[in-house]
Protein backbone atom coordinates (compact mmCIF):
# COMPACT_ATOMS: atom_id res chain seq x y z
CA UNK A 1 0.00 0.00 0.00
CA UNK A 2 1.40 3.55 -0.15
CA UNK A 3 1.48 4.15 3.43
CA UNK A 4 3.50 1.53 3.49
CA UNK A 5 5.98 2.07 0.92
CA UNK A 6 5.98 5.58 2.54
CA UNK A 7 7.08 4.19 5.99
CA UNK A 8 9.78 1.69 4.34
CA UNK A 9 11.66 4.91 2.59
CA UNK A 10 11.34 6.79 5.46
CA UNK A 11 13.36 3.74 7.31
CA UNK A 12 15.92 4.78 5.00
CA UNK A 13 16.08 8.10 5.85
CA UNK A 14 18.87 8.03 8.85
CA UNK A 15 21.54 6.72 6.39
CA UNK A 16 25.12 6.57 7.94
CA UNK A 17 28.21 5.56 6.13
CA UNK A 18 30.31 2.99 7.86
CA UNK A 19 34.02 1.89 7.46
CA UNK A 20 35.19 -1.85 7.19
CA UNK A 21 35.09 -3.76 10.30
CA UNK A 22 32.88 -1.19 12.52
CA UNK A 23 30.72 -2.57 15.21
CA UNK A 24 27.13 -1.83 14.70
CA UNK A 25 25.87 -4.24 17.43
CA UNK A 26 27.30 -6.02 20.03
CA UNK A 27 26.20 -9.31 22.39
CA UNK A 28 24.92 -8.08 25.45
CA UNK A 29 24.14 -4.40 24.53
CA UNK A 30 20.48 -3.14 25.70
CA UNK A 31 18.28 -0.25 24.98
CA UNK A 32 19.63 0.45 21.17
CA UNK A 33 18.20 0.89 17.86
CA UNK A 34 18.06 -1.90 15.11
CA UNK A 35 19.77 -1.34 12.04
CA UNK A 36 18.59 -1.50 8.26
CA UNK A 37 21.73 -2.51 6.08
CA UNK A 38 21.38 -0.26 3.10
CA UNK A 39 24.64 -1.26 1.10
CA UNK A 40 27.85 -3.10 1.78
CA UNK A 41 28.53 -6.64 3.52
CA UNK A 42 28.45 -7.15 7.40
CA UNK A 43 28.44 -10.54 9.14
CA UNK A 44 26.51 -11.61 12.33
CA UNK A 45 28.51 -13.41 14.87
CA UNK A 46 28.56 -14.55 18.44
CA UNK A 47 31.69 -14.76 21.10
CA UNK A 48 32.45 -18.02 21.98
CA UNK A 49 34.15 -19.11 25.43
CA UNK A 50 37.57 -19.59 24.32
CA UNK A 51 37.47 -15.48 22.36
CA UNK A 52 37.07 -16.03 18.72
CA UNK A 53 34.19 -15.77 16.80
CA UNK A 54 31.26 -18.00 15.65
CA UNK A 55 30.18 -16.58 12.49
CA UNK A 56 26.26 -17.16 12.07
CA UNK A 57 25.06 -15.07 9.07
CA UNK A 58 25.48 -12.56 6.43
CA UNK A 59 23.11 -9.95 6.19
CA UNK A 60 22.24 -8.56 3.10
CA UNK A 61 21.17 -5.21 1.93
CA UNK A 62 17.47 -4.52 2.61
CA UNK A 63 17.94 -6.73 6.21
CA UNK A 64 17.17 -5.71 9.67
CA UNK A 65 20.45 -5.99 12.34
CA UNK A 66 19.38 -6.11 15.86
CA UNK A 67 16.11 -6.63 15.45
CA UNK A 68 15.07 -9.21 17.93
CA UNK A 69 17.37 -7.38 20.74
CA UNK A 70 14.74 -4.56 20.43
CA UNK A 71 11.97 -7.33 21.13
CA UNK A 72 14.15 -8.88 23.74
CA UNK A 73 16.08 -5.83 25.09
CA UNK A 74 19.30 -7.43 24.59
CA UNK A 75 21.23 -7.93 21.64
CA UNK A 76 22.01 -11.96 21.73
CA UNK A 77 25.23 -11.97 19.32
CA UNK A 78 26.97 -8.84 17.61
CA UNK A 79 26.61 -7.74 13.91
CA UNK A 80 29.93 -6.22 12.19
CA UNK A 81 30.89 -4.33 8.94
CA UNK A 82 32.92 -6.57 6.21
CA UNK A 83 33.13 -3.72 4.13
CA UNK A 84 32.48 0.05 3.52
CA UNK A 85 28.34 -0.02 4.78
CA UNK A 86 25.88 2.35 4.47
CA UNK A 87 23.12 1.22 7.43
CA UNK A 88 19.98 3.57 8.87
CA UNK A 89 19.30 3.37 12.09
CA UNK A 90 15.62 2.53 13.31
CA UNK A 91 14.63 3.68 16.93
CA UNK A 92 12.78 1.22 19.36
CA UNK A 93 10.37 3.45 19.54
CA UNK A 94 9.89 4.26 15.74
CA UNK A 95 9.42 -0.25 15.68
CA UNK A 96 6.83 0.08 18.03
CA UNK A 97 5.13 2.78 16.18
CA UNK A 98 5.25 0.91 12.84
CA UNK A 99 4.16 -2.29 14.76
CA UNK A 100 1.05 -0.74 15.53
CA UNK A 101 0.23 1.67 12.69
CA UNK A 102 1.15 -0.75 9.72
CA UNK A 103 0.39 -4.12 10.79
CA UNK A 104 0.86 -5.88 7.66
CA UNK A 105 4.29 -4.27 7.31
CA UNK A 106 5.23 -5.73 10.91
CA UNK A 107 4.55 -8.91 9.87
CA UNK A 108 6.57 -8.81 6.98
CA UNK A 109 9.63 -8.07 8.98
CA UNK A 110 8.92 -10.53 11.27
CA UNK A 111 8.37 -12.98 8.93
CA UNK A 112 12.06 -11.87 7.74
CA UNK A 113 13.55 -12.13 10.74
CA UNK A 114 12.17 -15.61 11.95
CA UNK A 115 13.21 -17.14 8.60
CA UNK A 116 16.66 -15.42 8.97
CA UNK A 117 16.50 -17.30 12.67
CA UNK A 118 15.27 -20.76 11.55
CA UNK A 119 18.04 -20.94 9.24
CA UNK A 120 20.27 -20.55 11.89
CA UNK A 121 19.08 -23.15 13.73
Amino acid sequence: APDELRCVADLESTRRSVAPQTEIVYEGQKNHAAWLLLEGWANSYKIVPDGGRQIIGFPLPGDFMGLRSILLRTSDHSFESLTDAVISEVSQQRMTQIFQDFPRLATAIMWGASRDEAMVV
